[in-house]
């Protein structure tokens, strides 16, 4: 039933100006990504190729990634995804915050189930995919953020029942206390996978 909300909510996404100016994107909490996402993985973009889908009657733009680790959902070596909008060879269609991939960026994506026809996007749309950011120091941990600068993601976290997971020693759950106490800003990626994770595991629980 899930599966089935989010992919009529990816096409009625379709119906929207080509300007974007009508679209009104709720901020979601990385809880909220986790448990709407049918997808999550760690990965670098191979290609991004835009085209005119036959079967669809629009312009798609289909991105090929290498997994680098998978978090959520059944994953091989290579994740195809495909998702409205870009230029094709007669026309050019978009949806304003759709995000953009580069062959040899590396990401983390959260990502909803796909439609009839194939599609998908990001979890919130360009709230779903994070990238890394870093210093020059080469020495400096990587940090992971997204298009709205991990804006509200944590919140909530602090109160919930996370914090008190066995697989979480005292530092880390310090460490995790220190971010949630940010409103904004990026995140160690070492963090983010941890917190991630424990949060995949426990919505994986609860279906069970």
């Amino acid at each position: 039933m899930l599966r089935i909300v989010l992919s009529t909510a990816l096409l009625l996404l379709l119906s929207i100006p080509e300007d974007g100016s009508a679209m009104r994107v709720k901020l979601l909490t990385l809880e909220q990504m986790v448990e709407q996402a049918e997808i999550v993985f760690v990965g670098r973009c191979l290609t991004s190729t835009a085209q005119d889908d036959p079967q669809f009657g629009q312009t798609v733009t289909v991105i090929e990634f290498e997994v680098v680790e998978a978090l959520k959902g059944q994953l091989s070596e290579t994740h195809t995804l495909k998702q409205y909008g870009g230029t094709g060879e007669s026309t050019s269609h978009r949806i304003a915050g759709m995000p953009t991939y580069t062959p040899g960026e590396d990401v983390i994506l959260f990502l909803y189930g796909e439609s009839q026809y194939g599609l998908a996007s990001p979890v919130g749309i360009s709230q779903g995919k994070f990238t890394f950011v870093g210093d020059d120091d080469s020495s400096s941990p990587s940090m992971i953020v997204n298009s709205i600068n991990n804006n509200g993601l944590l919140e909530g976290l602090g109160r919930h029942a996370l914090m008190n997971a066995n697989r979480l020693d005292e530092p880390k759950r310090k460490a995790i206390q220190r971010l949630v106490r940010g409103n904004r800003g990026p995140i160690p990626y070492e963090d983010f996978l941890l917190i991630t994770k424990a949060l995949i595991g426990r919505d994986e629980n609860q279906e069970e």
